[in-house]
């Protein structure tokens, strides 16, 4: 809840952030304190979170509808419409047109030296990136497109979608970096 928008809105090194969380853990411990002896010998109390978060600069996102031949290379939906990239700023998929899956990793791998990985959906698989194999739901793939493209540092790539939406998180997770992976 608000430990996480806090974080994705002024970055999870932030002074915001840090009073949110100690905030949190103010607010838990009175509870605990509150709870009756005999009952809180019987309790078991298990804090976790999902994902960590990193610190990105909004500003520099790179937009791939900026990448000249990219859209061209978008899948086409049953209903005629490009089928524009989904995810987040940290780990985007995309859908190709098939039969051009080659060129789509191209002219990424070519535009995007250095900033991001580009690997397709079937590696992501194999490499165990959604867990086992074994274990996958057989909706997964749809919901992968055909490429994954995971932002190396702390890049930042998306597309402008026709309602506007754009990066201004400063905060963000999706990645494979060791801030997005621990868990705090």
């Amino acid at each position: 809840g608000d430990i996480d928008a806090t974080g994705h809105a002024y970055g999870p090194e932030s002074i915001e952030h840090s009073t949110t969380t100690h905030l949190f853990f103010d607010e838990f411990e009175k509870f605990l304190r509150m709870l009756k002896k005999d009952r809180a010998e019987h309790c078991l109390c298990i804090v976790s979170a999902d994902h960590g978060q990193l610190t990105v600069e909004p500003k520099k996102t790179i937009y791939l509808d900026e990448i000249t031949g990219f859209d061209e290379l978008l899948k086409i939906s049953t209903h005629g419409r490009k089928i524009l990239p989904w995810g987040g700023v940290r780990e985007v998929f995309v859908a190709v047109e098939e039969g051009r899956l080659d060129d789509m990793l191209h002219l990424l791998q070519r535009q995007l030296t250095d900033i991001v990985d580009v690997i397709t959906s079937e590696s992501a698989l194999e490499a165990g990136l959604f867990g086992s194999n074994q274990k996958i739901h057989p909706d997964l793939r749809t919901r992968i497109g055909d490429i994954i493209i995971l932002p190396r540092g702390n890049n930042t790539v998306w597309y402008h979608h026709p309602k506007g939406s754009s990066s201004k998180s400063i905060g963000q997770h999706g990645g494979l970096t060791n801030d997005e992976l621990k868990i705090p």
